[in-house]
């Protein structure tokens, strides 16, 4: 009977050992993985930081080169200021300017706006906002207006330059210096911030103000491209009533 108790408490021992030795193995081989796990996910992270702050250098590299849109808005001027019975070859080169750097403002502007959002941290909320300045940027310049104006000018006999579609133009090259100047303040301090050294060698640093520089650029021509789009509107309602 003693022997027989001995032995089956031998045997507790050695399963109690052996659950033992099994738990330890599993949870070295848990705190290995999760480990593993933790350090991989840290080097992601890094890796996103890193592509985060290459994403919002490419957009602070965009906005520094920026062209200025002030020789739309000189343009405008030029057409507004066309005398009577100046040559159709004269009044249409002028017409084209203004249509093609109208064009070129939307590229521009869509261009800068597709590259925001290098590490926001609500992106639906930048989505919606990038949308809407896209939008803007298509709608909120002088091309349809210039353009109702040159299908106006071919269309009268004699020839004459619409005055509601001039004075419209020029409420929009007023907003067009307004926008260019904010832009051209936005320029400056990322052109000086680019050649702070510890800029480029942080990207942490570097993601921040890329952020802060996109959420004050898409406020800036959102600002100004809205009201234009209001002065395209206003064109449109006067023309049709």
């Amino acid at each position: 009977m003693d022997q027989a108790q001995s032995t089956h408490n031998g045997k507790k021992k050695i399963g109690r050992w052996l659950l033992g030795a099994a738990l330890l193995i599993i949870l070295s081989l848990f705190l290995h993985d999760r480990s593993e796990y933790l350090d991989k996910n840290s080097k992601m992270n890094d890796e996103i930081q890193e592509l985060q702050a290459l994403n919002g250098e490419s957009f602070l590299r965009l906005l520094e080169r920026s062209p200025s849109f002030l020789p739309l808005a000189e343009q405008i001027d030029d057409l507004r200021n066309v005398p009577n019975g100046q040559s159709p070859t004269r009044v249409v080169k002028l017409i084209e300017q203004v249509k093609a750097s109208s064009f070129e403002m939307e590229e521009e502007l869509s261009v800068l706006i597709s590259r925001t959002g290098s590490g926001e941290s609500d992106p639906d909320k930048r989505m919606e906002e990038r949308n809407a300045a896209l939008s803007l940027a298509y709608g909120g310049n002088p091309l349809s207006v210039v353009t109702s104006l040159s299908f106006q000018y071919w269309k009268s006999d004699p020839k004459e330059l619409s005055e509601l579609a001039l004075y419209h133009l020029g409420l929009m090259a007023k907003e067009i210096r307004l926008m260019d100047k904010d832009l051209d303040k936005l320029r400056h301090y990322v052109n000086e911030a680019l050649q702070e050294p510890r800029l480029k060698e942080d990207s942490y640093r570097m993601s921040g103000y890329a952020i802060m520089n996109e959420n004050e650029f898409l406020k800036t021509i959102l600002v100004h491209l809205k009201k234009i789009a209001v002065i395209s509107d206003n064109y449109q309602t006067a023309l049709y009533s």
